[in-house]
């Protein structure tokens, strides 16, 4: 039997655990725009991957069937991770210098879940940089660490060892001067790069840095979907865009912005309706999935644009809804002081069942019984019946086919339960 509790007492689920899915049927109405939240106790048996969790894995999936918005397979926009990293930050130094090719300084920061010991070995994988193999960087001497950098099997890799013991969420800062000669990639995307470790207490084979800064191109860009002051877009239906970007380079004349929507819909129209903060006509190709935007004046280098796309135009959200900060929601220009190819939004709202969720793993470390705390808000609330289901590829643990719900919480956890909607 597996056993859980929730933020709400009485038992809002019934629920099993079959590898690699944990399901929950709602007994009763569980209502929208409130935090909830769901632990599955350590005793249950639920096992920690041997490699560990990377943050904010993008296998480890939520989703439901709620007749409001059902949504597969959502990732999570919050995973904390078990035998890796908790906090990665990279940046390019001095980033008001930063152009696309060229050599740069590059400053990490990270902490560790577990400690890290002396000549333990954290690295970098950097797709698309290109230099010359350096045995010794030129490091910080406040950093703590000795570095290497090399173009192995044409993939990139920047190694740093530590120079003494490391503990546990301690965040390490290490500065890697421009004078190593590491050049930018032509094309930058963030997804690609990696960080890892060989550490003995918590090795991770790479895992996504969680914040890199756009180089060279859209340094701010965000998308969201309906009303400003209102969650009301649903999966499937006509919804308003609201477009914000800033660009390093002029946008002149003719020259144009295209951002990409895969899977929207909705008729195609070379004329659309829309406010904006600058001088522009905007297009649907629902073929293409292309929302284009046509300069009629000059924005200037480093200028903030906003755009509002009407719901009248009747584009229409994809039927599985949108992932938070989805990777394939890209713009993309053909300006002529410096066009960019396409590259992710930088901040893209999440649209379907779910407006929030997180995942964490309680007192965990690779291979071991975990407790499994799972926190969402949904945009529209669940109905007798509906179903959530977590995907948990790679734990281990003997399957439960019943899932009980203990009455009592303490009440802190209920104060929570009732916050208001954020």
């Amino acid at each position: 039997m597996l056993i859980f509790t929730q933020s709400v007492g009485g038992g809002n689920f019934t629920g099993s655990w079959a590898l690699p899915i944990v399901s929950l049927r709602a007994r009763k109405v569980v209502a929208s725009r409130l935090i909830q939240w769901v632990s599955i106790l350590p005793s249950q048996g639920i096992s920690i991957p041997e490699s560990g969790v990377p943050s904010n894995q993008g296998t480890i999936t939520l989703s439901a069937n709620a007749v409001c918005g059902s949504v597969d397979n959502s990732t999570f926009p919050l995973i904390m991770p078990v035998g890796s990293f908790r906090s990665t930050v990279l940046a390019f130094v001095p980033h008001q210098a930063t152009l696309k090719g060229s050599a740069v300084g590059i400053e990490i920061r990270f902490a560790s879940v577990y400690p890290i010991g002396t000549g333990e070995i954290g690295f970098l994988l950097l797709p698309g940089f290109r230099g010359v193999n350096v045995a010794s960087l030129n490091i910080s001497t406040a950093s703590g660490y000795t570095g290497s950098f090399a173009l192995d099997d044409a993939q990139p890799s920047l190694k740093l060892t530590a120079a003494g013991a490391v503990p546990a969420l301690q965040i390490s800062i290490v500065h890697i001067r421009a004078n190593n000669g590491i050049m930018l990639p032509f094309s930058h995307n963030q997804s690609s790069l990696l960080i890892g470790s060989s550490t003995a207490l918590g090795p991770s084979v790479g895992q996504p840095i969680l914040k890199t800064p756009a180089v060279g191109v859209f340094t701010r860009s965000s998308v969201h979907f309906g009303s400003p002051l209102a969650a009301d877009s649903r999966a499937n239906a006509t919804t308003s865009i609201r477009l914000q970007f800033m660009y390093s380079k002029d946008i002149r004349v003719a020259e144009t912005v295209t951002l990409q929507l895969p899977l929207f819909a909705g008729v195609s129209k070379p004329l659309l309706a829309l406010t904006s903060s600058t001088s522009v006509t905007a297009s649907w190709d629902a073929l293409t999935y292309a929302l284009q935007l046509t300069w009629n004046s000059t924005l200037s280098a480093g200028t903030l644009a906003h755009f509002q796309i009407l719901g009248s135009n009747g584009i229409v959200l994809p039927i599985r809804g949108v992932e938070a900060n989805q990777s394939q929601i890209t713009l993309s220009t053909n300006a002529n002081h410096g066009s960019s190819s396409a590259v992710p939004v930088l901040l893209t709202e999440q649209v379907g069942a779910f407006m929030y969720s997180s995942l964490d793993f309680v007192g965990a470390a690779a291979s071991m019984p975990a407790q499994i705390i799972l926190s969402y808000t949904l945009n529209c609330g669940l109905e007798v019946g509906d179903i959530l289901q977590v995907s948990l590829p790679n734990v281990y643990g003997t399957d439960e086919a019943i899932l009980m719900c203990p009455h009592s919480i303490s009440t802190a956890l209920g104060v929570l339960a009732s916050a208001p909607s954020l």
